[in-house]
């Protein structure tokens, strides 16, 4: 992920100046998943609270600079005015970004999720938003592209929660691997779920 650089030797300067000017709040820094709403003329990404708790929309001073289609999930790092961060629309300074994994959610009975392959992974973290399941994992990698699949524990629909399994849907990494974070969201809105309904999701 990028970052600006000559940060350090900048703030150096500053701080050697004098001014009676009031300062400025510092801004937040975040970094946040979120979806792609367009990228012309500048990049606009849909912001949603964890739970069902609203959306907001993030305003990039600047386009992605890169082609990326619209409705993709990013991983963003971000600046905003500590004023702004209560508004519906919120300017941001955009510092980096990269594509999640988006893979489709499946269901599958119990017994044929017994018998798909290891998903050679931990999860260190995940949380909703909206419609979407975010997962922060340490995957293993051995140097050339994976992927992570996600199948719904179809036995469990009606239940409290909903259980999800994360599994390999390729061939195994090897024992030559290392691990890597990596983030990975998922569409839970055709599960149908019910609004007290939580979603789990584990490593098959």
């Amino acid at each position: 992920m990028c970052r600006l650089t000559l940060l350090i030797p900048l703030l150096s300067l500053l701080a050697a100046c004098s001014s009676d000017e009031p300062q400025q709040p510092t801004p937040v820094n975040r970094i946040d998943i979120v979806t792609l709403e367009s990228t012309d003329p500048v990049a606009r990404f849909i912001l949603y609270s964890p739970g069902d708790r609203g959306q907001k929309t993030l305003i990039a001073s600047q386009p992605l600079g890169e082609e990326i289609d619209r409705g993709a999930r990013l991983l963003i790092d971000y600046d905003a005015a500590v004023g702004d961060t209560a508004r519906a629309e919120v300017p941001i300074e955009l510092n980096g970004f990269y594509v999640v994994l988006t893979p489709p959610v499946e269901l599958a009975p119990h017994i044929v999720i017994a018998d798909l392959p290891s998903g050679e992974a931990s999860i260190i973290s995940q949380w909703r938003t909206g419609e979407w399941i975010n997962v922060k994992l340490e995957a293993a990698y051995n140097g050339t592209s994976r992927s992570i699949g996600l199948t719904a524990d179809e036995s469990t629909l009606d239940d409290a929660t909903v259980k999800c399994y994360i599994y390999n849907p390729g061939d195994p990494v090897g024992p030559n691997s290392v691990g890597r974070t990596a983030y990975a969201s998922f569409f839970i809105g055709a599960l149908n779920l019910r609004p007290d309904q939580k979603v789990e999701i584990l490593v098959k």
